[in-house]
């Protein structure tokens, strides 16, 4: 009995292993998103974000979600932080 459950904990931790391996080798599957708002509170957390995602070397890539009305899109400076994708403001 003792043979089989440490036969079975080989084979669990084998699959494990194959899948966190699986995970470094394809790293195109890993997309971060993130949403924000128009403002400096957010550009500050943007900035600490890409800062991380960098740092650690995270797989994949990174978009951000950037809501903003047309009046604060006109004095929004923040555009060059992160990659973007802008969508409507409700």
């Amino acid at each position: 009995m003792k043979k089989v459950l440490i036969l079975m904990l080989l084979v669990i931790l084998s699959l494990a292993n194959f899948t966190v391996e699986a995970a470094y080798k394809a790293p195109w599957r890993i997309h971060t998103l993130f949403s924000v708002e128009c403002g400096n509170y957010f550009d500050w957390q943007t900035v600490g974000l890409m800062h991380s995602f960098r740092k650690v070397k995270q797989p994949g890539h990174i978009t951000r979600l950037l809501s903003c009305t047309d009046e604060q899109k006109k004095s929004y400076r923040g555009m060059h932080l992160a990659p973007t994708f802008e969508v409507p403001s409700m």
